[in-house]
């Protein structure tokens, strides 16, 4: 064995970490074999793309909750417990970035499982899931912490999590790339704390939490922290307030019945209270955009949009607004085949220029989903789970056209006396509009699929001296 750790020390100069990986696996026999830092390998560079669409909530209100496993459609804020896994970082603090990454590394299963499954057992402390996590993550055995501990959390843990979790591996610190050798002696460290049944939580904490004490305000903004999408209709932003307490915005995006004509364009959103019918004008030539000296475009303009209230109460909009038709590219072969600008209603015909400000527009944002969605394919592949669907041919870009231009037309500037109910109606095609985005990733506006499992995505520091922050589904209080 130490010639064969020799020559191992040979190559370490030559290789690089995921190479080095694979030869300790082939040298030393086991698939398991611990490595500093391997154990969870998140970074910034793996955060999912940022999701500009939901600005629209920055001047929303969310509405308070206390359970992600109960959390309904809509826009909600919880205050979560979490648990850092990246010890001997700082904590968050005001200014710092957060972004939502996959869980990755050769025990994030192992994680997420725990985690995930501390929901159903509230008698187990959040210091003791704690400690079982940073005993992951510097190669602890589970079998050397202190027995207490081991009782407490093994209710969170297979037989065969516990069986990859009690591999003995040597001491390879002699062996290590030389940027690897701090890190190892750190965890090594950790690990005789953890170990020693006689340290109380605080003292483990104080080695492994650079900041502890610190916490922030709900009213700290941390700087950088966005939406991401995590898949089946649900978006978040995580916001660290402290490596055990996180605030977490949550979108769920409800499903939202629609119909179609035989042109496909939507013509109905939901039922009953809050739906919104559409019927748009069809006369010779309202299908086309002519303005002087330009190419025409092609346009569906809105004759009536009509918002459905409480108690049969209706609003009809008449001429308030249009859409970009097909791709938006100018008709070839036509020049002022459109009816006159002069007898339009300026809320239901745009210049020249406001068409293409808008048709790029939705370009930008068509390339952001499709980073997104990208991503969710990437991190479903891996994991086994079903495909998805490319923005290619299936009606987004006219999906997305039709989202902005009832956004315009039902614009609360253009709608006088605006009644409350109203919001129902904006919010259903902003909801609608959502869904058609998560049919992208193997989701439905037909049902509500089962919400992701929260400890997958974690939140990640742009800094690499800062803590790795996994969110659980409990409540902090």
């Amino acid at each position: 064995m130490k010639i064969k750790l020799l020559i191992l020390f040979i190559f370490i100069s030559s290789v690089s970490l995921a190479q080095f990986d694979d030869i300790l696996k082939k040298t030393i026999g086991n698939k398991d074999a611990w490595l500093p830092g391997k154990s969870i390998t998140t970074s910034i560079n793996d955060a999912l793309p940022v999701v500009n669409w939901l600005g629209i909530l920055s001047e929303i209100e969310p509405d308070t909750a206390d359970s992600w496993n109960n959390l309904t459609p809509g826009y909600h804020r919880l205050i979560l417990q979490s648990y850092c896994v990246k010890a001997g970082g700082y904590g968050p603090t005001k200014g710092s970035g957060y972004r939502t990454a996959p869980l990755l590394g050769k025990n994030a299963d192992i994680v997420i499982n725990i985690v995930d499954k501390s929901v159903s057992h509230p008698e187990i402390d959040q210091k003791d899931i704690q400690l079982l996590l940073w005993a992951i993550e510097a190669g602890t055995k589970f079998t050397d912490l202190p027995n207490d501990l081991q009782l407490k959390v093994k209710p969170l843990l297979t037989v065969s999590e516990i069986t990859r979790l009690s591999v003995d591996v040597s001491d390879l610190t002699e062996l290590l790339p030389s940027d690897l050798v701090d890190l190892a002696k750190y965890y090594k460290e950790l690990g005789s704390k953890l170990t020693n049944p006689s340290l109380a939580y605080q003292d483990i904490e104080r080695f492994a939490v650079q900041n502890v004490g610190v916490e922030l305000d709900l009213k700290d903004e941390i700087n950088d922290t966005r939406w991401s999408y995590i898949g089946n209709n649900v978006y978040i932003k995580a916001t660290p307030l402290a490596y055990y307490k996180t605030v977490l915005d949550v979108f769920y995006a409800a499903p939202v019945s629609s119909v179609r004509d035989d042109k496909n364009r939507v013509i109905k959103i939901g039922d009953g209270e809050g739906s919104t019918e559409i019927v748009y004008d069809d006369d010779p030539g309202r299908d086309i955009l002519s303005t002087p000296g330009n190419p025409d475009l092609p346009i569906w303009r809105f004759r009536t949009i009509k918002l459905n209230g409480p108690g049969g109460e209706q609003r009809i909009l008449e001429n308030a607004g249009w859409m970009i038709r097909d791709d938006g590219k100018p008709i070839t072969g036509s020049i002022g085949k459109g009816v006159s600008a002069e007898t339009d209603s300026y809320l239901n015909t745009p210049s020249f220029s406001e068409y293409n400000a808008r048709l790029g527009s939705d370009k930008s944002e068509s390339d952001n989903i499709k980073k997104v969605t990208s991503a969710l394919k990437k991190i479903k592949s891996s994991q086994g789970e079903s495909s998805i669907s490319d923005l290619s041919g299936n009606g987004f870009d006219a999906n997305k056209h039709f989202n902005d231009g009832m956004k315009a037309a039902t614009d609360p500037a253009n709608i006088k006396d605006k009644q409350k109910w109203i919001d129902k109606n904006t919010a259903n095609t902003t909801r609608w509009f959502q869904c058609a985005i998560n049919q992208l990733a193997g989701a439905s506006c037909d049902d509500n699929p089962e919400k992701p499992k929260l400890p997958k995505f974690p939140s990640t520091p742009s800094e690499t001296n800062r803590q790795r922050i996994v969110v659980s589904g409990r409540s902090y209080k």
